[in-house]
């Protein structure tokens, strides 16, 4: 049974953390280096590769991929509130997705959109409360791979 003390509680903890999510999505804007993210913006498709690092291409016939990751799409979007998408496209399931809170020379921070996020995607499996999410990065020319808890995804921008 509610009191109505527990009532105001319950409505003061709401009203507070509302607050703050308005508040840290303010601040995202400044902590976004708006160069950088027009450097990594754009769409990219994932790449397979041989147990030996070595990326496999479309016209290659040797078929010993190591890491196959083809089926996965990612958009990084630098729109007025940026974002970041990795999906499977092969069978149209979600992946991670979520609003660009946060951008330097190796990591991007997400605050991940529950209704088009897969808590259990594989290779970047999150399991936080808190739906904030981080994956660094590394750039190379016209290919960024990225990881997260050692797992990594290299995709090439098409």
């Amino acid at each position: 049974m509610y009191t109505k003390k527990k009532k105001i509680v319950i409505t003061v903890a709401v009203i507070v953390i509302l607050v703050i999510t308005v508040v840290y999505f303010s601040i995202g804007g400044i902590l976004v280096n708006a160069k950088r993210l027009g450097e990594i913006s754009g769409y990219y498709t994932g790449i397979n590769l041989r147990e030996d690092g070595t990326e496999i291409r479309k016209d290659d016939e040797d078929s010993d991929v190591f890491d196959y990751n083809s089926c996965y799409d990612l958009i990084i979007s630098s729109e007025k509130k940026p974002y970041l998408d990795v999906y499977d496209s092969e069978a149209a399931n979600p992946g991670v997705r979520g609003w660009i809170i946060g951008l330097n020379d190796n990591t991007v921070t997400l605050w991940l959109n529950p209704l088009e996020t897969d808590f259990g995607f594989v290779p970047f499996t999150g399991n936080s409360i808190i739906p904030i999410y981080k994956f660094e990065y590394e750039l190379k020319q016209n290919k960024i791979v990225l990881s997260h808890d050692g797992k990594e995804i290299p995709f090439r921008k098409i």
